[in-house]
């Protein structure tokens, strides 16, 4: 489950614990949004 989502853009972001693995398949983001992640921060999502 997204962590926030903006339901007018369709953008999101999820967090996990800092240093967790992305996954191997990316989600499709929708429109002109584009995929960001930071294993770092365990962060990923779509955004503008």
């Amino acid at each position: 489950m997204a962590k926030s989502v903006n339901k007018k853009s369709g953008a999101f972001a999820c967090s996990a614990r800092p240093g967790t693995a992305a996954p191997s398949e990316k989600p499709a983001c929708p429109g002109k949004l584009k995929y960001h992640e930071n294993t770092k921060k365990g962060q990923l999502g779509c955004r503008p």
